[in-house]
């Protein structure tokens, strides 16, 4: 597989700057800040989401459940002025929902329209300090047709596997009040991209309000 070049970033105060970009491998094992997105797939008119189970051969958090997400990767936009970071993230989110969740209405392909996709926290408010990841999350909500359904299968979830394949993974529409449920329960069931949004849900009541603002 050809590497995924990372946006990499410093913060100062609320200030992200750009400095450059590193291969995704070499960004985490020198554990070198850089950004990503996180989706919530939410289905129009509801607090229904839709939350996938991750492959068994997954290298990180197999079998655990997750929403959608990725990395930011580099792009000469960041260069036009001190809106070219937030324009690539959320550039970045509008595709990774494109490539991840594929809608069919009708028998139709559905095409996911940036109307539909909304940031809803502060860019890179999500901030994750592991010993092999070191990243700036921004949260987006992305809204998928009130009829949609997996059940039908005119919504599926994929994802690039190790090996460069599209592999697709088993999804559901659920309620938010039942993931947040099982996430109390067994927080251990949950990749780390579906667990930094609902932890934060739980014990932070400001982030909380600004996904219901946006669902709502």
């Amino acid at each position: 597989m050809p590497h995924e070049y990372l946006t990499i970033v410093q913060k100062t105060g609320t200030r992200f700057e750009v400095h450059g970009c590193m291969t995704s491998g070499l960004a985490h094992r020198m554990r070198v800040p850089h950004m990503t997105v996180q989706l919530i797939p939410v289905f129009k008119g509801t607090q229904d989401v839709l939350i996938h189970r991750r492959a068994a051969n997954r290298r990180l958090y197999p079998n655990c459940q997750d929403f959608n997400g990725g990395h930011v990767s580099f792009d000469f936009a960041l260069l036009n002025g001190n809106n070219g970071l937030k324009d690539v993230v959320v550039k970045t989110a509008i595709q990774e929902a494109r490539e991840e969740i594929w809608l069919s209405i009708n028998s139709e392909p559905y095409i996911l329209p940036i109307s539909d996709i909304h940031m809803f926290t502060d860019l890179g408010e999500m901030s994750v300090d592991q010993p092999m990841n070191v990243e700036y999350s921004t949260g987006f909500v992305v809204f998928l047709p009130s009829n949609a359904n997996p059940i039908n299968g005119s919504v599926k979830v994929f994802d690039d596997d190790t090996d460069g394949s599209v592999q697709g993974f088993k999804c559901e529409r659920v309620s938010l009040d039942s993931v947040r449920q099982n996430f109390r329960n067994d927080p251990d069931d949950f990749a780390d991209g579906a667990s930094r949004i609902l932890s934060r849900l739980d014990n932070d009541a400001e982030f909380e309000q600004k996904l219901m603002n946006v669902i709502r």
